[in-house]
């Protein structure tokens, strides 16, 4: 018997239920004055490969402008909220495997200030890919684009990144040719109280 196409498969959840709870908790109860979230895929830049409207997404993104959001999306608003509704500041998102450098910040929901931030760096020696033509990724998660490497695909824009945590708290994030170790990029934040 012939088996019928199905529609696109998607992921349910990037974290899982103890995972999720984990996280949530950890923030909540962080005492830290930076709480870096390492995340092997991006936020709002959606992936999966060769074809993932086809073939199915991989990240935390659907790539879609809409606010109706399932899976690994909603599973992320979901972990947004709870930044926003217990006021935890200073989240960055440490990310990658969309092999260009980046730095985001998002206010998802139009408080007209960053909720979190996020940088990523490409793998030292993976095919280098261009950047989505906006810059910005999902637009449901109301990305501002600080920083987005551009190179043609396959192109030459090998990258690392550095964290520096200053004596009074503040935190640099330089993203760096990695040929020379000269930055490309630096983003300085200070911490809120």
């Amino acid at each position: 018997d012939e088996v019928e196409a199905s529609a696109t498969p998607q992921m349910n959840t990037i974290l899982g239920e103890a995972q999720l709870k984990w996280l949530k908790t950890s923030l909540a109860d962080s005492t830290c004055t930076w709480k870096f979230i390492c995340t092997s895929v991006p936020l709002s830049y959606p992936t999966g490969w060769p074809r993932p409207a086809e073939t199915g997404y991989d990240g935390w993104s659907d790539g879609q402008a809409s606010d109706e959001s399932v899976g690994p999306e909603a599973e992320l608003k979901g972990i947004l909220q709870h930044i926003k509704d217990l006021g935890i500041a200073n989240v960055v998102w440490i990310s990658g495997d969309v092999h260009f450098p980046f730095a985001l910040s998002y206010d998802p929901f139009g408080d007209g200030a960053p909720l979190v931030h996020e940088i990523g760096a490409t793998p030292l020696h993976a095919l280098c890919l261009p950047r989505p033509p906006n810059g910005l990724g999902d637009p449901s998660l109301k990305p501002t684009c600080l920083f987005a490497g551009d190179v043609p695909f396959g192109g030459a824009l090998m990258n690392f990144g550095r964290c520096v945590v200053g004596e009074g708290g503040d935190v640099t994030f330089t993203l760096c040719h990695a040929s020379s170790g000269e930055p490309m990029y630096e983003l300085k934040l200070d911490p809120k109280k």
